[in-house]
């Protein structure tokens, strides 16, 4: 069946073209309410944050500002998905590659804080930071082989000039 439902077919099919047609239209629909949800969501922690900022008299107040704007950070890389479908880009995995990257250094500083404050056992902060570590590490590489694999796709797919031909 055709995606455009341009041709001539008979009635059923015609019906069909139009459920499809109005299934991409709610696809669309939800795919914005997705994004300004994101946008509403970050604009709100970011407003929380702040609250953090008039308490700066603690340790704690300050972990949870950093915490809290590292958050708002993931939730702004888990859109740039959204807004490149909506913009009908080809799917990438590097904001979710970005989004781990990020939750990983932010559960180190949050560790490491707690660790300063003498509110961690130390066979769990060392396995956390392990963890954390070795995710970073393997994002760092997965991060290089997905973008060189492109690139090589890139070359690959581009037509010889003629001068190559000869």
């Amino acid at each position: 069946m055709d995606k455009n439902c341009d041709t001539i077919s008979p009635k059923t099919e015609k019906f069909f073209c139009r459920i499809i047609r109005q299934l991409f239209n709610l696809d669309e629909l939800v795919h914005i309410l997705v994004a300004l949800t994101l946008v509403v969501i970050a604009l709100c922690m970011l407003g929380h944050t702040a609250t953090y900022f008039m308490e700066l008299n603690d340790v704690h107040s300050l972990l949870k500002a950093v915490n809290m704007v590292l958050l708002v950070l993931i939730v702004m890389e888990l859109l740039w998905p959204v807004l490149s479908f909506l913009r009908k880009e080809p799917f990438t995995l590097n904001p979710f590659i970005y989004v781990c990257i990020i939750s990983s250094i932010r559960r180190i500083l949050i560790v490491e804080a707690e660790m300063s404050i003498g509110h961690y056992d130390h066979k769990a902060y060392a396995l956390e930071i392990g963890i954390s570590v070795g995710t970073i590490f393997v994002m760092t590489i997965v991060h290089y082989i997905y973008n060189k694999g492109h690139i090589l796709e890139k070359r690959c797919s581009l037509p010889e000039s003629d001068d190559e031909q000869q």
